[in-house]
C-alpha cells in the first residue's frame, strides 16, 4: 500500500518515482526530504517510513537544503538563512496504512447516530449544516458533491458532521476530510463517521490518506484509533508574506 503513497508524492512533486525513492548518502542522517517551489508556497516533504537519505528539489528548482527533523518542523530565519523573509504557513502530518489490514473498524455505538451517504438532493440540509461552521472549516472541508464521495452523521435527523474523500488524479490515493459542527464535537461521532468512509475507500481498492495539522490532537486521536500511522510530514513556507 505504501507504493500508492509514493506514486501520489511523485505526482505532487513532479518527480520520477525512481528519483523519489533513490537514496543519497551524502545528505541527511535520517529521513527523506523533497522541496518544491509552488506559486505561493515552498513545500517540504519528509518521509517518516524510510531511513534512507535524500534531499532534493523539484525538477525546475534544483535547490538543495540540508535539513534535520527539527529544522523541517520549525522553518524560520534562524535555521535557514535563505528563507529569512518567509514564515511557516503550515506543518501537517499525513496518516496512512502500511497495509489494508491495519484498519481498525469502529461501529456506531449511539442509537441516536445515523451515518448515510450525502447526495445532490441533500443540498439544503448541507447548507443548514455549513451555517453552523466557520469559513475556515468550510474551506477545509472543500466539499464538491459532483466529484466527491461524502457521508453525513445525523443525530435526530439533524446533520451534525460530514466526511468526504476525493480520489487524487492519476493515483489510487483517496484524500479524506472530516468536519463536525462545533457544538456537536463532544458527541463522539467523528470516529464512526471516518471509519465508514475508510471502509468505503478500501472496498474500492483505494488507499486512504488522512491529513491533520500538527497541533490538532483530536484529529490525531481519530486517525490512530482507526489504525492509521504517521507516514509523512508536509510543511510550507508562505512566499507572499514576511515575518
Amino acid at each position: 500500500m505504501k507504493q500508492h503513497y509514493y506514486n501520489y508524492w511523485s505526482k505532487i512533486f513532479d518527480l520520477e518515482l525512481n528519483t523519489l525513492l533513490d537514496a543519497n548518502p551524502m545528505l541527511n542522517k535520517s529521513g527523506r526530504y523533497i522541496t518544491k517551489h509552488g506559486d505561493k508556497y515552498i513545500y517540504f516533504y519528509q518521509d517518516l517510513t524510510n531511513s534512507k537519505k535524500i534531499l532534493t528539489a523539484s525538477l525546475k528548482n534544483q535547490i538543495m537544503y540540508n535539513l534535520n527533523v527539527n529544522d523541517l518542523s520549525y522553518l524560520n530565519s534562524a535555521n535557514i538563512n535563505n528563507f529569512k523573509n518567509l514564515h511557516l504557513a503550515f506543518h501537517d502530518i499525513d496518516y496512512g496504512f502500511s497495509r489494508p489490514t491495519d484498519f481498525i473498524k469502529h461501529q456506531t455505538i449511539s442509537t441516536n447516530l445515523l451515518i448515510k451517504k450525502i447526495n445532490a438532493e441533500d443540498t439544503s440540509t448541507l447548507d443548514d449544516f455549513l451555517k453552523l461552521c466557520s469559513e475556515d472549516d468550510i474551506d477545509t472541508l472543500d466539499l464538491d458533491l459532483t466529484n466527491d464521495y461524502a457521508l453525513g452523521a445525523y443525530i435526530n435527523n439533524q446533520l451534525i458532521g460530514v466526511s468526504r474523500y476525493v480520489k487524487i488524479r492519476e493515483t489510487q490515493v483517496a484524500d479524506i476530510t472530516v468536519l463536525i459542527a462545533p457544538m456537536f464535537r463532544n458527541q463522539k461521532s467523528s470516529i464512526p463517521l471516518v471509519s465508514e468512509i475508510v471502509e468505503n475507500i478500501l472496498s474500492n481498492d483505494l488507499c486512504p490518506k488522512y491529513r491533520v495539522k500538527e497541533d490538532n490532537l483530536a484529529s490525531m486521536k481519530i486517525a490512530e484509533k482507526l489504525g492509521f500511522q504517521q507516514l509523512f510530514h508536509i510543511s510550507a513556507l508562505d512566499t507572499e508574506q514576511s515575518n
